[in-house]
């Protein structure tokens, strides 16, 4: 049980970071005054 959770936090982690990664490309192609 202790693994399974394991793997789904690290493929959590996995899809977070992909998603990080896919916003700042999309920040990097049109650059906006966010802040």
């Amino acid at each position: 049980m202790e693994a399974e959770n394991a793997a789904s936090l690290q493929e959590f982690l996995g899809l977070c970071v992909f998603m990080l990664k896919l916003l700042f490309r999309t920040w990097n192609r049109c650059p906006l005054d966010t802040f």
